[in-house]
């Protein structure tokens, strides 16, 4: 090996090193932002789920316990749905009057809110019929739009539809 070659492969081995690194540098960043971003999606879904939907969960159901209608608010801090995605839900279920609560889950009107920390968003699904269903989404909310009032609007669009039923 001549040593222009040699000084040559050693000058790429080099930059190769170092482009490597600034990989791995960028890599971990890229990872660090994604961290923080999610952190503080759960942090304002967890802020709007103990203002808002649990706050209202117990409201409804005081309000129709003279009716025999139950509410109930089942919520998961942190799961992994079936793509892997993390996701933390809130979901209120609804039992009229004479339905037990031992059917909860698909023969039992719901809505849920998802958050998908990493995509920065809550989808809300609901299933208003109370027979075997499926929810089905009914809109994506960016979190920067998930206040309050957003979630009073879709909760009250829910129990409208659920009671009058």
């Amino acid at each position: 090996m001549t040593p222009d070659f040699k000084k040559k492969m050693e000058l790429l081995a080099q930059s190769k090193r170092q482009k490597d690194e600034d990989n791995a540098r960028i890599a971990q960043d890229a990872a660090q932002r994604r961290r923080e971003i999610e952190t503080s999606s759960i942090q304002q879904f967890n802020e709007v789920k103990r203002t808002a939907i649990q706050p209202l969960a117990k409201e409804l159901n005081e309000a129709f316990q003279p009716t025999g209608d139950k509410f109930r608010l089942f919520s998961n801090e942190e799961a992994k749905d079936l793509k892997d995605r993390v996701k933390t839900f809130s979901q209120i279920y609804y039992f009229p009057k004479g339905r037990s609560e031992s059917l909860f889950g698909l023969n039992t009107a719901s809505v849920r809110f998802e958050c998908f920390p990493n995509q920065a968003e809550v989808v809300v699904s609901a299933n208003t019929e109370l027979r075997p269903s499926y929810l089905s989404e009914i809109e994506r909310v960016p979190l920067s739009d998930f206040d309050n009032a957003k979630v009073e609007s879709i909760i009250s669009d829910f129990v409208s539809t659920v009671t009058t039923k």
